[in-house]
């Protein structure tokens, strides 16, 4: 199983690494190790401990990102929490909830976690406005990002955010 993990952990790794201009020079300085080992770490060749995975998380600025399997269904699940708050009219709750989850925007890895947070994060400000203006008029947000869906090739998509659906 572990095996499975390595190529994924590393690839994601990498991608962070890229996605914030850092060298596997610069990284490998910053975490006390040789280039080669990143290397293989990034590639899945080798496992990486604990310890230098604590090290790599801190040089990159991601500590709270998740990146393991495990981590990342956490976030999902999260992620429909914090539409069931929305759904109960929580807007409040949903508000102090949008920070835990703004980890998500560190991930350039999974498209679906990041889109449905934004997709989410619109829709408490929809909510917001509905607070502030209730006898104005309702805005459906799944209106707005229906073309934006579309436009993205992820047809379909936009009706998983519908009240009392789940993936």
């Amino acid at each position: 199983m572990e095996n499975n993990l390595r190529p994924a952990l590393g690839e994601r790794l990498r991608q962070i690494r890229d996605a914030k201009g850092m060298s596997i020079e610069t990284l490998a300085q910053e975490i006390n190790s040789n280039k080669s080992t990143v290397s293989r770490i990034e590639r899945g060749e080798t496992s990486v401990s604990a310890e230098n995975m604590a090290k790599i998380r801190k040089a990159l600025g991601i500590e709270k990102v998740p990146l393991l399997e495990h981590e990342l269904q956490l976030y999902k699940d999260r992620l429909w929490v914090w539409n069931d708050l929305l759904e109960a009219d929580r807007v409040a709750d949903a508000r102090a909830m949008q920070e835990e989850m703004a980890v998500l925007l560190d991930v350039p890895f999974e498209h679906d976690l990041y889109t449905l947070y934004h997709a989410i994060g619109l829709w408490l400000l929809c909510r917001e406005n509905k607070h502030q203006q209730r006898a104005r008029h309702k805005y459906d947000f799944r209106q707005y990002w229906r073309p934006l869906f579309k436009k993205r090739g992820l047809q379909g998509k936009h009706q998983i955010l519908r009240p009392g659906t789940r993936p």
